[in-house]
């Protein structure tokens, strides 16, 4: 059976936000691949003096593209499959997760409001806030307290009614409207 298919299954992805770190690492890959260009030109025409091999940049330029923009362009996913809770990021077709855990690990979500902020604050005081969101404007944003391997982890995460049901039909003690 495919995960889309499985019983209780949800997933919201969303392209990350073009703000702070993203939008600084893409100006850096724009500016880096400007400078390496001018720097191939130059030693092409004035050092080597072979200013056929200029015709190759295009192409050059459209390889490093294809490799490296995915890294600056892609998607925050959030997924609820058989009562597993998962964060990921979406690079093309490659996921690569970076947090998971049980939803019945779960001691507290609400949706992010300064009262939950400060009640979850005060349920894991030492944890540090694990930002899983995109940073474009969605309909809901979550925020989370889990207890894995008696350790206490407060994130949040982008979310939408589906994901909420799904995280209510696994652990319906911790949701808070």
């Amino acid at each position: 059976m495919s995960e889309e298919n499985a019983f209780r299954f949800a997933e919201f992805a969303h392209p990350v936000a073009v703000k702070g770190r993203v939008r600084r690492n893409r100006i850096l890959l724009l500016t880096a691949i400007a400078l390496i260009s001018v720097a191939y030109v130059i030693l092409t025409t004035v050092a080597i003096k072979l200013p056929q091999l200029v015709a190759l940049l295009p192409l050059a330029i459209w390889i490093v593209l294809m490799f490296t923009w995915r890294y600056v362009s892609y998607e925050c996913a959030t997924r609820v499959e058989d009562g597993t809770l998962s964060f990921a990021r979406l690079f093309g077709k490659s996921r690569r997760v970076l947090w998971s855990c049980r939803v019945s690990d779960l001691l507290y979500a609400a949706p992010d409001t300064p009262e939950s902020r400060a009640h979850a604050q005060a349920l894991a005081p030492h944890a540090h806030l694990c930002d899983y969101t995109s940073g474009a404007a969605v309909p809901l944003c979550y925020l989370a307290v889990a207890s894995v391997n008696g350790k206490l982890h407060l994130f949040r995460f982008d979310c939408y009614d589906e994901l909420v049901r799904t995280l209510r039909f696994y652990n319906k003690s911790v949701l808070i409207k």
